[in-house]
């Protein structure tokens, strides 16, 4: 069971962060959760915690980049998405340290 109170501590001591630590946060998320589909140009990341994509989607924001968050899917998940223009921005910002998502992503700039 995840720890609410712990997650919104967690999440606000990164958001007052310096930009280094959101973006080390981010990478490291995007690592571990997000697909880069290099056909429809995007980087998306699929959860069934809406909390927490609305919280990576204001970090990403306050790093210049936009992003959106679609459903409620029938399998009661979330989509959080960047298009081909915000993850050019998420590539060259931010990065992955990912290898597969390093070289896919690569072919999104």
């Amino acid at each position: 069971k995840i720890d609410l109170i712990t997650t919104a501590v967690t999440f606000n001591e990164i958001r007052r962060s310096n930009k280094k630590v959101k973006k080390f946060w981010i990478k490291a998320f995007f690592d571990d959760e997000a697909t880069v589909d290099k056909l429809q140009g995007r980087i998306r990341i699929k959860s069934m915690n809406h909390r927490g994509l609305d919280s990576t989607r204001l970090l990403l924001k306050e790093l210049g980049i936009k992003s959106n968050i679609t459903g409620q899917n029938i399998d009661n998940s979330w989509y959080l998405t960047l298009s081909r223009p915000e993850a050019r921005k998420f590539v060259l910002k931010i990065g992955f340290d990912h290898t597969k998502k390093k070289i896919l992503s690569k072919e999104l700039i």
